[in-house]
């Protein structure tokens, strides 16, 4: 499969959505339904209820192939259309139903012998349906929500303009707000469309332009900004790119006072010639472009803080702005603010990560190239001393007397360790610093060539193997050999000093295992294992570094599993672990 599953099913067995798509596969109409029928709008509101089924498996093969995209657009373009077209979302259902029941037979018929990956496969399904009926309601919402909009905008202008506010206008005015608060806390968390939204929505409901900008970062000035929104495309679009290039000094124009006071300056009414003397130079062409009759500026707030401001222009005779504007563009903002803040907020801890993360990246070569460079000057020294001790043995071995032998013989085996455990450790770094390359790997097949590499390095020893036939696993190759090699090797190790020597290799629903008739552990001291250095048994009983099952569990970690033993002093251990792919590859040995 090219793809393992979509971001909403990050938190279940990306085998079960491989299973989904390879249920849908077991329909023979798919193909050709498939390429007979173009998913487009046109199939839902023309096409026949099969033709319909057919564009959704259509977009589903879509989805299989990794374009989710492609997915997820004509279900946002379907609720879209649905509230333009006034038609109603049980539409949906119709078609959902349709679908659910022609896969349901397929899953049944595939996984009949397994109703545990039945009924995870069912899981899945159901899961994506939902999916695609959150996206199909939120785009109608979206669209329904933009028109109360408009309608509401319009209202709160008639409200505004009576001295005297009636309950209803009060009541508008609240839905407004409650509304557009709404809108602004669910909004993206990218901060340049929230501005966009924000200029959009007060431009619409408070009339007739609006300006969003932000304090920069010193508190000296108003960023440059293209959150600008007006009716008039052509004004809109000549005052984005004046805005976008020119910032302005705190205290400077309507909009530097608000920011800079923390106060609103309502101008009812005002001429462009009257503009031009009370903003910088930098914005008069702004001015003799764009007529203008009265303007607003208010401070843009978040948690005590001012953060930006806001600057509201209207250009339609005997229509000024009025306390019940600003009240209301006030209340707008604070909401706006809140959002606008959070929105800074994560983009500041986005760039925090980002940073970060090319600093960890850089001390990761750092001490690649440290680790290599301490490799090489430790091992020339351990080489010599190893090499002096075997001369001295090999040419004056004669004239030593038994002790002096014996510390020689005892140098070299230390100079061996010592070297072991440089490997060891440059092992363990590499694992921490690599990334998995996934394939179906025949586990039982690789159990088995290790333990005969094992066996024909110390063939004197009388081990039985019991390794479970056709175990696979969708994992990385050369990773998984150093798992295996470890807990194969450790379960030989640990077997020697016991007259019945046994060693298991298999697995089950829920884990892999390697298990053994050997000298166990205390339970007490567990969780040293897999801690580097840390050892439950001397050098002197049993040779080893302490670093290989600290490896071995990095290894299960970038696989997304976890790995834990069993055991009982000299009656065995057993070490289970698991791989967050494991279904993928135990589909074939009938253990999923």
């Amino acid at each position: 499969m090219k793809n393992r599953g979509p971001v909403w099913f990050e938190a279940r067995s990306s085998a079960a959505v491989a299973d989904l798509f390879a249920v849908c596969d077991h329909s023979q109409a798919v193909e050709a339904t498939t390429r007979a029928c173009e998913p487009t709008m046109d199939a839902y509101f023309t096409g026949s209820l099969e033709q319909r089924v057919a564009a959704g498996r259509a977009w589903l093969q879509y989805a299989r192939c990794g374009d989710w995209r492609s997915f997820e657009q004509p279900l946002h373009q379907l609720g879209l259309a649905c509230e333009r077209d006034g038609i109603a979302l049980t539409a949906w259902g119709e078609i959902a139903s349709a679908f659910y029941a022609e896969i349901v037979p397929c899953a049944v018929d595939a996984y009949a012998a397994s109703p545990p990956r039945l009924a995870q496969v069912l899981l899945v399904l159901g899961e994506l349906l939902e999916r695609a009926q959150a996206i199909i309601t939120a785009a109608y919402d979206t669209a329904r929500r933009e028109r109360e909009h408009i309608v509401a905008a319009r209202q709160a202008r008639r409200t505004a303009r009576h001295d005297e506010p009636t309950e209803a206008s009060f009541a508008t005015r609240l839905e407004i707000l409650s509304n557009t608060a709404h809108e602004f806390a669910a909004s993206s968390g990218d901060i340049g469309p929230l501005l966009e939204l924000v200029a959009c929505r007060l431009g619409e409901i408070v009339g007739e332009g609006c300006a969003v900008r932000l304090i920069s970062d010193d508190g000296v000035w108003l960023e440059p900004s293209t959150s600008f929104y007006h009716p008039d495309p052509a004004r809109r679009e000549f005052a984005r790119q004046l805005l976008g290039t020119q910032r302005q000094r705190l205290g400077d124009g309507l909009a530097g006072r608000a920011a800079a006071t923390g106060e609103a300056v309502l101008i009812s009414e005002v001429s462009p010639s009257q503009m031009l003397a009370l903003s910088a130079p930098a914005f008069g062409p702004l001015w003799t472009r764009v007529d203008i009759t009265s303007a607003l500026a208010i401070p843009l707030r978040a948690n005590g803080r001012i953060i930006g401001a806001i600057s509201l222009m209207r250009s339609v005779p005997g229509h000024p702005y009025t306390m019940a504007d600003q009240h209301l563009a006030q209340e707008l903002a604070d909401r706006a603010g809140l959002a606008i803040d959070k929105a800074v907020l994560v983009a500041t801890l986005e760039q925090r990560v980002t940073e970060r993360t090319a600093a960890l990246a850089a001390t990761n070569r750092e001490l690649e190239t440290f680790s290599y460079s301490v490799s090489h000057d430790l091992r020339t020294p351990l080489r010599a001393i190893d090499g002096f001790s075997r001369v001295l043995l090999s040419d004056y071995g004669t004239e030593l007397d038994a002790n002096a032998q014996r510390y020689l013989s005892r140098i070299c085996d230390a100079t061996k360790r010592m070297s072991h455990l440089i490997d060891d450790l440059l092992n363990l770094a590499r694992v921490a610093r690599q990334t998995p390359a996934f394939a179906d790997l025949d586990l039982s097949a690789l159990a088995s060539e290790i333990l005969t590499e094992i066996q024909l390095r110390d063939p004197t020893r009388d081990v039985v193997v019991h390794i479970q036939p056709t175990v696979s696993a969708w994992a990385d190759a050369r990773m998984l050999r150093i798992v295996l090699e470890n807990l194969l090797g450790n379960a030989w190790k640990f077997t020697s000093k016991h007259a019945r020597a046994e060693i298991w290799f298999g697995a089950d629903s829920h884990a892999f295992h390697v298990r053994d008739t050997g000298a166990g552990f205390d339970m007490a001291y567990a969780e040293k294992l897999f801690v580097p250095f840390q050892r439950l048994h001397t050098t002197k009983d049993y040779d080893g570094t302490g670093v290989g099952l600290a490896t071995v569990q990095r290894i299960i970690g970038l696989h997304g599993g976890r790995i834990w033993a069993e055991a009982e002093i000299d009656h065995g251990a057993t070490f289970y672990f698991t791989l967050d792919t494991m279904g993928a590859g135990q589909r074939r040995s009938g253990h999923g």
